[in-house]
């Protein structure tokens, strides 16, 4: 089986939701996952890439396993596939997360003021997209990648951020995030940090360990926490 078609390492979530699958939204499908009570904070999942075209990244079982377990959690949460094709082309990627965002703050489901962004692996510079919202409650990266806007405009970042990182990830990876991290914390971002030292990239789906469900429930009382305030 490929690293990426794995489920979630974590335990499945019995608490009730419902889902709308494959919702239009420009040029882009997107499932919305719906808990019982509404509205509720809305929580994105941006995967990385670059991937190929016409790949729907929703549909693998990691994305799947998220929008059920968040939405047992008592969250809306958004899947879809956004067009990063090329290495560091995100030009198609941030119009279409924020045509998402916009799509689903209107949608009436969620809390339109109560955002959360999820980024995993490449998709981390679209992160730098909820710097500048208002509605937007918090940050989250896993294994993700934080070069370029992210860590140019680490000073505009005024909501609390939890970063999950892989002690084993790719340079690619985790030099840029040493740089980040310094940056964010010369600017007095509130910031949380998870280290799987010995997690591999995507350890939620390929570290079956103990310390891959602890990040994972932390994350969850993380954005718990945050529904509080």
């Amino acid at each position: 089986m490929n690293w990426w078609l794995q489920p979630l390492l974590y335990p499945k979530n019995s608490g009730p939701s419902s889902v709308r699958e494959n919702v239009a939204i420009g040029e882009v499908l997107a499932d919305i996952y719906i808990p019982a009570a509404t509205p509720a904070p809305i929580v994105f999942l941006i995967h990385g890439g670059p991937i190929p075209q016409g790949a729907q990244m929703k549909n693998i079982p990691l994305y799947r396993d998220y929008g059920r377990l968040l939405a047992g959690e008592g969250f809306v949460a958004v899947t879809f596939g956004h067009r990063y094709h090329a290495a560091n082309d995100f030009t198609q990627s941030a119009a279409d997360v924020s045509a998402v965002i916009d799509y689903v703050r209107a949608d009436g489901a969620g809390d339109p003021d109560n955002v959360v962004l999820w980024a995993f692996s490449g998709g981390g510079p679209l992160l730098a997209l909820g710097f500048d919202k208002p509605y937007v409650r918090a940050l989250v990266d896993y294994y993700a990648v934080l070069e370029g806007e992210p860590l140019a405009r680490a000073a505009e970042i005024r909501v609390p951020m939890l970063i999950a990182r892989a002690g084993k990830d790719m340079p690619l990876v985790n030099e840029p995030l040493g740089r980040f991290l310094d940056a964010a914390l010369a600017n007095g971002v509130e910031l949380e940090l998870l280290n799987h030292a010995a997690g591999e990239h995507g350890f939620d789906i390929v570290n079956d360990d103990a310390r891959t469900r602890q990040i994972i429930a932390r994350t969850l009382a993380f954005l718990r926490e945050l529904r509080s305030l």
